[in-house]
């Protein structure tokens, strides 16, 4: 069953982000349920691709 976890964002000093930006700190992290018994996963790069292109 799909769920939701707390988490910690630890962020980084040389992200090159404004202060403001790069605040650590905790957020709610989703976790789906699983596909025919294989956890479903999307790396970094493409969940920030998809976020990207959905914003246009």
């Amino acid at each position: 069953m799909a769920r939701w976890e707390e988490a910690h964002w630890e962020s980084s000093v040389d992200a090159g982000l404004p202060r403001s930006a790069r605040r650590s700190g905790p957020y709610q992290r989703y976790v789906p349920d699983t596909i025919d018994g294989f956890a479903l996963g999307v790396d970094g790069g493409l969940s920030r691709e998809v976020t990207a292109t959905a914003a246009h």
